[in-house]
C-alpha cells in the first residue's frame, strides 16, 4: 500500500501551494481568500531523491545573494546531501492529500457568499474532511506561517494531534521563508512539541529538497516497519505505471458498500435507455470477428461528472463510493477543485472525478470561481468517458446545452445521467423525457440515458456499467475492410450532392486512432462531405460499425497528386494540364503612321 501524506494548518499558510508544488502540477485553487479549499485533494507522486548540479560559479552567486531558483535548488539538494542525514538513493510514490485550513469561516475568513449564505455551515464538513485525512495518513506535514509565528488556531490543530495520537506522524514545516530574514524566528515555532521546523518556501522553492529528503527518509521508514514496503520507482524519473497501479491497489474500500459485486460489469443494451441510433453495444462484447483487431484491455476508467450547481455531482460520487468522500451541502458552489475518488467495481478500476458546479460566465464571483471553471475543462479533457449529470426536476438550462456542446466537440462518450428521477417518477414518464431530452440537446442523439438517484442509491450499477461500456466502444479498432465496406454502402445510399454537378469519391478509409474512433478518408473534393453531410456520414457509421454510443470523428483529405491516375479529377491545389500550359504570348504590332 502507498504510503500517504496529509497536509494539515490553518487556512492561508500555504497548504496548497506546498501541495502544488510537491505534487509538480497546479492541482489546488490558490488563492488569498480563506477556505479556497474544502475538500480533500489527492494526487499520486513520485518523491525523487536530491539531484545537484552545482558549479564553483554558483556558490560564489549564492555568497552574494545573487541566485535564480534553480541554483538555489540545487544548492538546497547539495545542502541536504551534505548534511550527514540519511537519504535514500530511490524515488518513492506517495499519495499526498491536501485539506481545507482548520476553523475557517468561524475563525476567520469570508462569511457569506454571493448569494448570501452563511458558509459557517461548511465548517464541520471541513473539519470532518481533515480529520478523516489525518486519521488515514502514514505522515502528517503541520504547515505554519513563518512570519506570523504561532498563533491560536495553530495550538487548536496540535491539541487535536495529541488527542488523537498522531504526534508520532507529524514533520512541522515552516512556510513562507522566502529569505533569511524570518530564520531567526522559525525557532519560536518549536514550542509546539514537534521540534524546529523546517524552513521552506511553496513560492520560490526554497528548501524543497531537504523536505524531500526528510520525507524520503520517513517513507523507507514507514516501508520497514510494515514490512512490505511501498512501490519504488527505481531510478529517478521511473515509469509511472507502477504509481497507477499502486492507486489501484490502494482505492477507496467503500465502493464495495454501494455496488454489491456479482453484477456483469457490462451491461445489455436493454439495462439502459437509449435514444436516435439502435443500439449496436452488444458488438463490443462479442469475440473479434475475422478481419478486426481484438481490444485492448482497460485499464483504470477515467470518468468526469460535470453538471449546474446543485445538480447532485458530489452526492453521486460519495453514493459511489460508498462514503462521504466529499462535501455535500444545499449551498450553491461548494465544491471548487476538481476531486479524484477511486474505488473498484467487479475487479476494475473506475476514477469518478468530482467537479465544480458550472453556471453562466457572467455570474462568477472572483477568481476562485474562474480557476474552478478551468479545473472543469481540464478534467473533461483527461477523462475516457463524461457523465452529464441532469437535475429531474429542473428544466434543462443554457448551462447544460453549453456543456453539451463542449462535450461533443471535444469528441467524448458521455452518459446523460438524470438525477433525482425518484422525486418526479409518479408524474413524469421516461419515454416523455426521452421526447424532451431529444428537442432540448440534440447534439447527443446517440447519448446513452440512465435514470439515478443518489440519494437512494438507484441506477448506480447501470451507469458505472454503461461508463465502462462507452470506455470499451472508443477503445475498439476496426478493420480496413469493414470501415471501407460500411463507407461503400452509405455512398450508394445517399451521397454528397453539389451545385456543380461534380461527383463526390471516395478513394479509401481506414480507422487511425481511437478514444475518440478516428476515421480518414481519402476523397477527390473535401468541401463536399463537409457540413451537413459529415454529420450525415458520422450518424450512419454509428448504424453500421460498432460504435453506436460514442462519436466518431472524420478527416477527410485531397488525394495527393502522385496518387490520382488519368481518369480522376485533380485536385484544386495542382493546376490542370490546360492551365499549366498556355501560349506564349504574341508580340504586339507597332503602329505604322
Amino acid at each position: 500500500m502507498i504510503p500517504r501524506l496529509a497536509i494539515l494548518g490553518r487556512p492561508n499558510v500555504g497548504k496548497s501551494s506546498l501541495f502544488n508544488r510537491l505534487a509538480g502540477r497546479r492541482m489546488s485553487i490558490v488563492d488569498a481568500t480563506p477556505g479556497t479549499t474544502r475538500d480533500r485533494i489527492m494526487a499520486t507522486i513520485e518523491l525523487l531523491p536530491p539531484r545537484p548540479i552545482v558549479k564553483p560559479s554558483d556558490r560564489r552567486r549564492a555568497a552574494k545573494g545573487r541566485r535564480n531558483r534553480a541554483e538555489e535548488a540545487a544548492l538546497d539538494a547539495q545542502e541536504a546531501l551534505e548534511s550527514g542525514a540519511h537519504v535514500p538513493m530511490t524515488g518513492r510514490f506517495v499519495d499526498l492529500i491536501d485539506t481545507g485550513g482548520w476553523g475557517v469561516y468561524v475563525a476567520e475568513g469570508k462569511r457569506f457568499d454571493d448569494a448570501g449564505q452563511d458558509l459557517t455551515a461548511l465548517t464541520p464538513d471541513i473539519e470532518a474532511q481533515i480529520l478523516a485525512a489525518a486519521r488515514g495518513a502514514d505522515l502528517i506535514l503541520f504547515v505554519v506561517d513563518a512570519r506570523t509565528g504561532p498563533l491560536p488556531l495553530d495550538e487548536r490543530i496540535v491539541e487535536l494531534l495529541r488527542r488523537e495520537r498522531l504526534v508520532e506522524r507529524v514533520i512541522a514545516v515552516a512556510n513562507k521563508v522566502d529569505d533569511g530574514s524570518v530564520e531567526s524566528e522559525i525557532a519560536a515555532l518549536a514550542k509546539f512539541g514537534f521540534g524546529v521546523p523546517m524552513p521552506v518556501s511553496a513560492k520560490s522553492g526554497r528548501g524543497l529538497a531537504k523536505l524531500r529528503a526528510r520525507l524520503l527518509d520517513r517513507v523507507e521508514a514507514i516501508e520497514a516497519q510494515q514490512g512490505a514496503g511501498a512501490p519504488k520507482s527505481g531510478v529517478a524519473g521511473g515509469k509511472r505505471a507502477t504509481a497507477k497501479s499502486a492507486a489501484s491497489d490502494a482505492a477507496t474500500k467503500g465502493g464495495a458498500a454501494a455496488l454489491k459485486p456479482g453484477a456483469p460489469a457490462i451491461l445489455k443494451p436493454s439495462a439502459t435507455l437509449g435514444r436516435g441510433t439502435k443500439a449496436r453495444a452488444a458488438a463490443i462484447d462479442a469475440p473479434p470477428e475475422d478481419g478486426a483487431e481484438p481490444e485492448s484491455a482497460l485499464g483504470e476508467v477515467a470518468v468526469a461528472i460535470v453538471g449546474r450547481r446543485n445538480a447532485g455531482k458530489s452526492s453521486l460520487v460519495n453514493a459511489l463510493a460508498g462514503e462521504p468522500r466529499v462535501i455535500v451541502s444545499e449551498i450553491a458552489g461548494t465544491t471548487r477543485d476538481a476531486i479524484d475518488v477511486r474505488f473498484e467495481f467487479d475487479g476494475r478500476v473506475f476514477l469518478a472525478i468530482d467537479t465544480a458546479g458550472v453556471r453562466k460566465r457572467k455570474s462568477w464571483d472572483g477568481d476562485i470561481e474562474y480557476y474552478a471553471n478551468l479545473r472543469t475543462q481540464e478534467s473533461i479533457r483527461r477523462a475516457d468517458v463524461c457523465i452529464l449529470l441532469l437535475d429531474a426536476v429542473e428544466k434543462v438550462s443554457q448551462v447544460e446545452k453549453n456543456l453539451a456542446m463542449q462535450l461533443t466537440e471535444s469528441y467524448k462518450p458521455t452518459v446523460i445521467a438524470v438525477n433525482k428521477w425518484d422525486l418526479v417518477r409518479r408524474t413524469l414518464k421516461p419515454a416523455d423525457y426521452l421526447d424532451y431530452l431529444e428537442q432540448e440537446l440534440p447534439g447527443l442523439a446517440f447519448a446513452p440515458i440512465v435514470f439515478v438517484s443518489a440519494a437512494k442509491g438507484q441506477g448506480l450499477r447501470d451507469l458505472v456499467a454503461m461508463c465502462f461500456n462507452l470506455a470499451e466502444q472508443a477503445s475498439h479498432r476496426e478493420s480496413t475492410g469493414r470501415v471501407n465496406a460500411a463507407v461503400r454502402r452509405i455512398l450508394e445510399e445517399r451521397g454528397p450532392s453539389s451545385s456543380l454537378g461534380t461527383k463526390a469519391k471516395v478513394f479509401y478509409v481506414s480507422q487511425i486512432a481511437v478514444k475518440p474512433p478516428t476515421l480518414a478518408l481519402v476523397v477527390n473534393k473535401p468541401a463536399l462531405f463537409e457540413g451537413a453531410y459529415a454529420r450525415y456520414l458520422s450518424n450512419r457509421l454509428r448504424d453500421e460499425l460498432p460504435f453506436s454510443e460514442v462519436p466518431v470523428r472524420l478527416i477527410f483529405s485531397e488525394r495527393r497528386r502522385e496518387e490520382w491516375g488519368g481518369d480522376d479529377t485533380p485536385p484544386r491545389s495542382v493546376p490542370s494540364s490546360t492551365s499549366a500550359r498556355r501560349a506564349p504570348r504574341a508580340p504586339a504590332r507597332k503602329k505604322s503612321r
